[in-house]
């Protein structure tokens, strides 16, 4: 997933600029590091060694596998850089209130990528979903149902007024 971001960077230089790198892998952190003009002292085997010696950065992307965002995200959080996480944001509800305190202690900014939303696939979908909706209130009867259409958005709705706090 983060291969889509370096190639945003890549279309748009003048919105997006790779300042560092910590990739474990050898090749594709000498690659990027290649494409993207990067000094050695820019480039991390990582991301232990880079917050030992951070670059400079408005920001910074956590690609790590899934079960490994916390770790990173807490250290970039305590440097004071916003984050872009992939998700899952962490592997239990004690550590995303953790993360999400971190963020608020020191001020910084935490968002959760959700870019398949984006996915032709995706919107493919959500344009057969919400056809489905608006046959629904055309008609109030969900296909093939004889039953009163009942609408979920209260209880959704209701979900959104009461969510979860850390």
């Amino acid at each position: 997933r983060t291969n889509k971001y370096l190639e945003y960077a890549i279309r748009n230089p003048d919105r997006m600029k790779l300042v560092g790198i910590a990739e474990l892998n050898d090749i594709r952190r000498h690659a990027v590091a290649s494409k993207f003009g990067l000094k050695p002292e820019e480039c991390f085997a990582d991301y232990e060694r880079f917050f030992e010696n951070p670059v400079p950065a408005d920001a910074i992307l956590i690609g790590t596998p899934e079960n490994m965002h916390f770790e990173p995200c807490m250290k970039a959080i305590e440097a004071g850089y916003n984050v872009l996480l992939e998700k899952p944001i962490a592997q239990s509800l004690p550590e995303c209130c953790r993360i999400a305190e971190a963020a608020r202690r020191k001020g910084v900014i935490v968002g959760v990528c959700h870019v398949l939303r984006y996915h032709p696939y995706f919107i493919k979908i959500k344009e057969i979903v919400d056809w489905e909706r608006s046959y629904q209130s055309a008609t109030s009867q969900p296909w093939g149902s004889t039953e009163p259409h009942t609408d979920s958005s209260a209880a959704c709705g209701a979900a959104r007024r009461s969510p979860t706090r850390c």
